[in-house]
C-alpha cells in the first residue's frame, strides 16, 4: 500500500494534466487517473509486481482509459441525438387527451 502512495504522489499530477488534455475536461480526467491507480492496485493485489518502467505503464493505461471515456461519451451522446429525433413531439393538445 506504500507503494502505490509513492507512485500516486509522483505521478498524479503529470496523468492529470495528460489526461486533461486528453478529454478537455477536469472532472473527467480526475475519474480516469483515479480508475488508471485502482488497475494498478489490483493488479498488485493479484501479484503483480511494480515495474522499472512504471510511469511508462501508468501514461499508456491513462491514455487508453481517456480515450475509452471519449468514445463511451460519444456514444452515449449519439443515442440521445437518436432518441430525441425518434421521438415524437408532443403538443398540449394531444397530452390532454391522454
Amino acid at each position: 500500500m506504500e507503494e502505490l502512495k509513492v507512485v500516486m504522489a509522483e505521478h498524479q499530477a503529470g496523468l492529470l494534466r495528460y489526461a486533461g488534455r486528453i478529454l478537455n475536461d477536469h472532472a473527467a480526467a480526475q475519474d480516469v487517473v483515479q480508475d488508471v491507480f485502482i488497475r494498478l492496485h489490483q493488479g498488485w493485489r493479484n501479484g503483480h509486481q511494480p515495474a522499472k518502467s512504471m510511469g511508462a505503464w501508468l501514461y499508456r493505461v491513462t491514455h487508453n482509459a481517456a480515450v475509452d471515456h471519449v468514445r463511451k461519451e460519444s456514444r452515449k451522446r449519439l443515442l440521445h441525438e437518436r432518441q430525441a429525433e425518434e421521438a415524437p413531439l408532443a403538443t398540449p393538445a394531444a397530452q390532454l387527451r391522454d
